[in-house]
């Protein structure tokens, strides 16, 4: 550090003065000595020991983009370029090195894929795919009122799309008494009445016929209509973007039609004519059914 020459009582005031004025200068000249700052290639081993300069700053963070701190290895991050930046790899399903890249390795293991079983391992592939939270999780509605067989609730959100809709299972239980109509335990289905007030169905079909249950009798205690989302788990994948539909995911219904034709001879009823059955006229393409989403394609990459 800068040079600062202690007074003595036995100095004469000529030699005093100059010292101060020395000493003033040293410290005006010197503030922080060089041996005390970092330099360009030694600030992460000497960063408990040394002052680091603006410079050595710059270098090591353009060196590591921030990276090693602000995203933690296999970290996944939507990006807009079309090639990954440095210390990223592009989210494409591919095999990389597990030498080169072992710290990632020893994150995500090969949940992603197993490479050539030795040498490599695979990166997540999120090309035209979207993330999705894995592991298992509900979604708890608390009873609030009824009016008839409509239910009012708490806890979902006041949106038309919120997870309540009609046909999804729900688990009625209660700590006190049953609504009457109801049983502790029971798996009910969902007529949607509003974002947050439904009736309830003994089955699917008859949720999506509308054919509800008949409610009297509020229960007591704490009552619940737990939703359990379909439990996920890392690496899974699935969805499609088009679906084609079949007979039996059509909601159950009848066609009729009936008419009569006019006999000459056996059959006939006393007036001529015979009842008959027809079938009626057929419609549709055959065509699968886009259901995306609105999307935007964008690049994922992973820290390495």
């Amino acid at each position: 550090m800068a040079t600062v020459v202690t007074l003595q009582a036995s100095d004469l005031i000529t030699n005093s003065r100059a010292d101060i004025n020395t000493s003033i200068a040293n410290l005006n000249s010197d503030k922080i000595e060089t041996s005390y700052l970092d330099t360009d290639t030694t600030l992460a081993a000497n960063s408990d020991v040394k002052i680091p300069s603006q410079k050595a700053v710059k270098t090591y963070v353009d060196a590591t983009g921030g990276q090693t701190y602000l995203v933690p290895t296999g970290g996944i991050l939507p990006y807009g370029g079309s090639s990954a930046p440095s210390n990223f790899l592009l989210c494409n399903g591919a095999a990389v090195s597990r030498a080169t890249y072992a710290t990632l390795l020893g994150v995500i293991g090969t949940t992603f894929g197993t490479g050539d079983g030795s040498t490599t391992f695979n990166v997540p592939d999120l090309r035209a795919r979207t993330p999705i939270g894995v592991g298992a999780v509900t979604k708890v509605a608390t009873f609030a009122s009824r009016a008839s067989n409509v239910i009012t609730v708490t806890g979902l959100s006041n949106n038309v799309n919120n997870e309540f809709q009609t046909g999804q299972a729900v688990v009625y239980h209660t700590t006190g008494n049953v609504i009457t109509g109801l049983s502790n335990d029971t798996t009910y289905y969902i007529v949607k009445v509003s974002a947050l007030t439904f009736s309830l169905a003994t089955t699917l079909a008859l949720a999506q016929a509308g054919t509800v249950i008949t409610l009297s009798g509020d229960g007591t205690g704490v009552q619940t209509f737990t939703l359990t989302l379909t439990t996920r788990v890392l690496g899974e994948t699935g969805g499609e973007e088009n679906h084609a539909m079949s007979s039996t995911e059509l909601l159950a219904h009848t066609h009729s039609e009936e008419g009569c034709d006019v006999q000459s001879t056996g059959g006939a009823s006393a007036n001529g004519a015979v009842p008959t059955s027809n079938t009626s006229g057929s419609t549709g393409g055959n065509v699968a059914m886009s259901i995306m989403n609105p999307f935007l394609g964008i690049n994922y990459i992973i820290k390495t």
